[in-house]
């Protein structure tokens, strides 16, 4: 469900995305395209120095360990 708009449905899974500094939700690109909503620069900075792939290594983190601390906002 798109979280503007009640009566669209999204293909979003519910799922995250993290490169160890960002989190983001699978469907980020979908709120960024219908809505132009804007990212913050430090984000796209690290996307554009990833060449907007995640890093090829596993992020180990339980959701116990994960604390408000760890998510950028």
């Amino acid at each position: 469900m798109d979280i503007f708009d009640e009566k669209t449905s999204i293909s979003g899974t519910g799922s995250a995305y993290t490169d160890g500094i960002w989190l983001w939700p699978d469907d980020l690109a979908y709120y960024v395209h219908k809505y132009n909503i804007a990212l913050p620069d430090d984000f796209i900075k690290t996307m554009k120095n990833n060449n907007w792939k995640n890093p090829s290594y596993d992020i180990d983190l339980s959701i116990e360990e994960i604390t408000v601390d760890d998510i950028e906002l």
